[in-house]
């Protein structure tokens, strides 16, 4: 049964998807096979998928031809960019280094995960169905969404047992790419405790690198500018900050180093379409 809600997309029949190659290309994708084989190419790649396996396709990866066996069975979740935003925004206080996970999923989209941990995405994916047909309630999307992140911890979670030790090694190492590890240091300052900074020339400063360098690493890695990178955080900060703290606009102001609450205010709203005190209200 195929299922669309706002900017996510449910099945568990991968036929029922009427999107194109491109478009799902904007979609992180979350494939979870419980039954049967699958083998599929991605980026000129040639995965093959077994029950117990998981697929996560990173956007900006191109999905290619795939063929099935008649008993394969699994469970798809395809999150848009919008959808995705607001759930990696809490990510950020978790899961500093989610970006190491994230170079190792694009190298790695197919790993084996735990009967646990398969019993869990079946449980996630039920649920967000279950909500998916709720029309009356003012929480539904909220409440959809809390179930998407909690997925999205679990996913973090497996990945720690996915990559082991040698492999985060491997990934620091200096034998990874040069970008890869110029967006590898940048995700880290970015997602560093306290940080505040908003100037890329302060991030490029510290990389040793010009602001027009670091942001085409960005866009060529990620498909978003350093300043997408750093408003998305920035924005992540704000609202915590108004949705579950009872910090004063002006405390806030001072917490994030902005130079004064009327910048403050016009970044907010710029961000997040109202003022600060509106977005506290519609959060309550």
């Amino acid at each position: 049964m195929l299922k669309v809600f706002s900017d996510l997309i449910l099945t568990d029949n991968v036929d029922e998807i009427e999107v194109s190659p491109e478009q799902m290309s904007e979609y992180l994708i979350l494939l979870h096979c419980e039954a049967g084989s699958l083998q599929f190419t991605l980026n000129d790649t040639q995965y093959m998928v077994r029950p117990g396996n998981v697929v996560v396709c990173m956007p900006q990866m191109l999905i290619g031809h795939y063929m099935r066996t008649p008993d394969f069975q699994a469970k798809v979740l395809a999150v848009g960019r919008h959808f995705f935003d607001k759930v990696l925004s809490d990510c950020f206080e978790v899961e500093p280094n989610w970006w190491q996970k994230a170079l190792f999923m694009r190298e790695n989209p197919v790993w084996t995960i735990t009967e646990y941990q398969s019993r869990l995405m079946h449980a996630y994916y039920e649920l967000i169905m279950i909500y998916t047909e709720d029309r009356d309630t003012p929480y539904r999307q909220r409440v959809i969404r809390s179930m998407a992140q909690a997925a999205a911890f679990e996913i973090l979670s497996a990945l720690d047992q996915a990559i082991g030790k040698d492999e985060q090694l491997r990934l620091e190492d200096s034998t990874t790419g040069a970008k890869d590890r110029i967006l590898l240091q940048f995700m880290q300052l970015l997602n560093k405790p306290g940080n505040t900074q908003r100037d890329v020339q302060a991030y490029a400063h510290q990389l040793l690198i010009t602001p027009k360098y670091l942001s085409a690493v960005c866009k060529e890695k990620t498909n978003r500018t350093a300043s997408d990178w750093i408003n998305q955080v920035m924005v992540g900060h704000i609202h915590h900050y108004l949705a579950q703290t009872n910090l004063s606009v002006k405390e806030i102001a001072y917490q994030m180093d902005f130079p004064d609450v009327s910048f403050f205010c016009k970044y907010t709203r710029k961000h997040l379409g109202q003022s600060p005190l509106d977005y506290r209200r519609s959060q309550k």
